[in-house]
């Protein structure tokens, strides 16, 4: 049986009959490049430099190269700090004896999708490419494509994950 890494984030509680997973998102990959606080600091300097040579000598060229660097560090300001383009929270998996789910989104206005055990007809790690995430895939009976649940670059949590929703789900 795939056991959790030991530096994994991923919690799991059980709570009476109902099986919680806690999968955290990390947003050091939402940002265009990396997401860390020392690229929107040299590109925020990029931008500042940019725009006062296109102002101060008339250069149309190094105005817009301000623009660009405006962008990637507005980019990186949102990813790292929230705001539309931050994944927020974690992504919840609860399985019952009847049903199993997925919750995402803020405390403030989850997103819930729920699926019952009998339409369920297996759970897969998929793998598109050897460094790309891995995701977790969920096949449904009349369904002719997998649902995936969610990437991770760690599919030794998504395989442990997935092995437990087979146990919960007697699959």
């Amino acid at each position: 049986m795939p056991e959790l890494p030991p530096q994994s984030r991923v919690t799991s509680r059980i709570d009476g009959e109902i099986l919680s997973i806690s999968i955290p998102r990390s947003s050091a990959r939402l940002g265009c490049i990396g997401g860390s606080w020392s690229l929107a600091a040299v590109f925020g300097f990029l931008t500042v430099c940019s725009f006062a040579q296109g102002i101060f000598g008339g250069n149309l060229a190094w105005t817009a190269a301000g623009f660009f660097f405006f962008l990637i560090t507005g980019w990186q300001l949102l990813a790292l700090r929230g705001g539309i383009l931050r994944a927020a929270g974690t992504i919840r998996i609860e399985i019952t004896p009847d049903v199993l789910s997925k919750i995402s989104g803020t405390a403030d206005a989850p997103h819930r999708r729920s699926w019952p055990r009998a339409v369920i007809t297996g759970i897969q790690v998929e793998r598109k490419s050897a460094s790309g995430p891995a995701s977790l895939s969920l096949q449904l009976r009349d369904e002719p494509n997998a649902i995936s649940l969610f990437s991770c670059d760690d599919p030794e949590e998504l395989e442990w994950i997935a092995e437990q929703i087979r146990r919960r789900l007697g699959r």
